[in-house]
């Protein structure tokens, strides 16, 4: 099969990709990434396959990559789907073409091609995200009728410059910086004993912003969380989660997650932190924060900085982390269309 242009396209299965092609979805991540974080280190294959090899049951992550002349893979039209009830009608396309190759209307067919394989699956509404290192993304967004739905920064902290003395106070305010309360913490695999309580208490980031995008709120099961943990040790990272028990009730309140990659060294990545609403005000946040980074300054001396993604819209998690020292790196946009919409703008699209 090939493209308008004359170039072969692919189909490209997440799980069942073979061990050829994930080497040069790879090369091409890689080629991507020289243009919009070319201070990073390159994807390794291994952990890129496993990734594609264990990802959660219920996504499906498939679609289509191009190669050029040459047989390099030059552009990938992929379509996630989640078998969630309150995901079930959104349809998520990760587009990218590269530099030498856009413009020549690569990106509007292969849109096209997911928007057909949505039609057939039965979605509503298709979301992407765009990245402000690669301006085309947003211009090609545009051009389509999507809308803006949620403003997200990586926010970036440098070990350098964290205030020691901000790290004493929000850990070390009197005989306990929040009364009545306990921090407790695992490595690696979560115990099984606290795995229905973790995953209980992650519902509370359905309280996260999400602007725009009309997503329901989902409470995510032991199963769903046991499958993403596989994923990321699979992966060989190691997580870090430090968790904060009300001591009268003995519930978990607080959380706050890290990852290290030995493949990226000098670079932790913040996931979640949450509070459950009740128990705010207490700063269990700031606690939790600076008690990470604490660990990660005694035992990580190899790590340069800690990045984390947050809503723009996020003023109680950016104040802790701006008084922190985090400062925006790069901006990423969340668009919508209808998937209605879409196949309309693609359909005018093709008869100019």
């Amino acid at each position: 099969m090939r493209t308008a242009a004359g170039l072969e396209l692919e189909p490209f299965e997440a799980r069942s990709a073979s061990e050829a092609l994930v080497a040069d979805y790879v090369a091409y991540l890689n080629r991507r990434r020289e243009e919009s974080r070319p201070e990073d280190p390159p994807f390794q294959a291994e952990a890129v396959k496993a990734t594609l090899r264990h990802l959660p049951r219920h996504i499906d992550e498939s679609g289509w990559i191009v190669r050029g002349p040459d047989g390099d893979v030059v552009a990938e039209a992929l379509g996630v789907t989640q078998d969630i009830p309150e995901y079930r009608g959104l349809f998520q396309v990760g587009l990218g073409v590269l530099e030498g190759y856009r413009r020549r209307g690569l990106g509007t067919e292969l849109l096209g091609l997911l928007v057909e394989r949505a039609e057939l699956l039965g979605k509503s509404l298709v979301v992407g995200v765009t990245t402000d290192r690669v301006p085309a993304g947003a211009v090609f967004c545009e051009a389509l009728g999507a809308t803006r739905a949620l403003e997200v920064h990586t926010n970036r902290l440098l070990l350098s410059e964290v205030d020691p003395e901000l790290l004493h106070r929000w850990t070390d305010d009197g005989s306990r910086p929040a009364p009545g309360y306990s921090m407790i913490g695992f490595d690696g695999a979560c115990p099984e004993d606290l795995v229905e309580t973790l995953a209980d208490l992650l519902g509370v980031m359905n309280d996260a912003p999400r602007g725009d995008l009309a997503v329901e709120d989902h409470h995510i099961t032991v199963s769903e969380f046991r499958d993403q943990e596989k994923m990321t040790l699979a992966r060989g990272e190691e997580p870090w989660w430090l968790l904060v028990r009300h001591d009268t009730t003995g519930q978990l309140v607080g959380l706050t997650t890290v990852t290290w990659d030995p493949q990226r060294p000098a670079t932790v990545n913040q996931g979640d932190t949450a509070v459950r609403p009740e128990h705010r005000g207490k700063s269990i946040g700031r606690w939790l924060k600076a008690t990470m980074l604490r660990r990660i300054l005694d035992e990580r001396s190899e790590v340069v900085d800690v990045r984390t993604g947050n809503a723009d819209s996020n003023a109680a998690m950016l104040a802790i982390n701006t008084e922190l020292g985090f400062r925006p790196y790069i901006g990423m946009t969340n668009w919508k269309i209808n998937l209605t919409d879409l196949s309309l703008q693609l359909n005018l699209r093709s008869t100019r």
